[in-house]
């Protein structure tokens, strides 16, 4: 009587679970390098020898199972053929429903139009109600106040936003104004933030508020601007806080499309801000 495939897979699957329960019995009293291998490999003879069997038996069950999924799936697109062409055949007789499917085709148009330029804004992602609220107080520093933000918002929205509330893009021009900004951005959730610098194509840089550019953390051989080459012009500067899988780019500066959008790690939503106030600006 010739052996069903299911039993021969069940066989298959039996020794192999009885040899490894065997290999694991009798490997604790092997304790000779030589007669170890020489007993591996005889058990890994055995358990070839029983896959032989249990891939036939598993090829004998399988295709023919393929055979009736393919037939059922043959069916069912059969069966969507004849509906998509009854369909048809009806709008095309029907003046009635082609105005009412029209109708529903020329809602879901409009719809998506609205929602391109609504939500793209020009390729900004659109926050009817962005969370502004800061993520530190206004923390004073050598005569002025800095602020920290998480909300994602290009280069543009971020200035004009501490511009609002009497302030501006952070400034850095000193090993200690770096060192205190490296503590207050750790404070945040973003990998990199926002701060008052314009970088251009030449690989100069200068500040919103026109201070002194000698002090200088741009990544080494990145004064360019990672942007440049698909985004000449003006690009703005942020700050990293994560190392981004490089130790070297933590707390160092580089310059990326003001719009940031889409723009991998530094995509919008990555981004924050850091807001300076002059002392006489500050309210608590």
């Amino acid at each position: 009587m010739k052996e069903s495939p299911i039993k021969k897979v069940l066989r298959g699957i039996a020794f192999i679970v009885v040899a490894g329960i065997l290999v694991n019995m009798i490997w604790d009293f092997v304790n000779f390098d030589g007669l170890g291998k020489l007993f591996q490999i005889v058990i890994f003879l055995l358990i070839l020898l029983a896959c032989i069997p249990l891939a036939q038996g598993g090829a004998e069950w399988v295709i023919p199972q393929l055979e009736k999924i393919k037939a059922v799936a043959e069916s069912i697109i059969k069966m969507a053929i004849d509906r998509v062409v009854s369909l048809y055949n009806n709008v095309r007789n029907s003046a009635k429903l082609r105005y009412m499917l029209a109708t529903i085709a020329s809602i879901i148009i409009i719809m998506i139009i609205i929602v391109v330029f609504v939500v793209r804004n020009n390729g900004v992602p659109y926050e009817p109600t962005p969370n502004l609220t800061p993520v530190t107080g206004r923390i004073p520093f050598e005569g002025s106040y800095y602020q920290l933000f998480d909300t994602g918002l290009t280069w543009q929205q971020a200035r004009t936003h501490a511009q609002s509330i009497g302030g501006d893009l952070a400034t850095i021009t000193s090993h200690a104004e770096q060192n205190f900004i490296e503590d207050l951005i750790i404070q945040g959730g973003k990998y990199a933030y926002w701060i008052g610098g314009t970088h251009f194509a030449n690989g100069q840089f200068s500040w919103v508020t026109g201070e002194s550019t000698s002090f200088d953390r741009l990544i080494d051989g990145q004064q360019y601007g990672i942007g440049v080459e698909n985004h000449p012009g003006e690009l703005g500067m942020i700050i990293y806080r994560h190392t981004l899988g490089a130790g070297w780019v933590q707390n160092m500066w580089d310059a990326i499309p003001k719009e940031a959008f889409d723009w991998g790690f530094h995509d919008i939503l990555n981004l924050g801000f850091v807001v300076e106030f002059p002392q006489v600006a500050y309210v608590d």
